[in-house]
């Protein structure tokens, strides 16, 4: 029973570390592909 709830507990644990770690990475790649965006994009017109 101890067992199961832990087991519970880690894998709730672990998926909001997995979500909190995609939206990190999502924003961290928005940052770092901005400036490479923007000169892509003053470098066509």
């Amino acid at each position: 029973m101890l067992l199961e709830q832990f087991a519970d507990f880690f894998i709730n644990r672990l998926r909001d570390f997995g979500r909190t770690l995609q939206s990190r990475a999502s924003t961290i790649l928005n940052l770092a592909l901005r400036p490479f965006s923007f000169s892509v994009a003053s470098s066509t017109h």
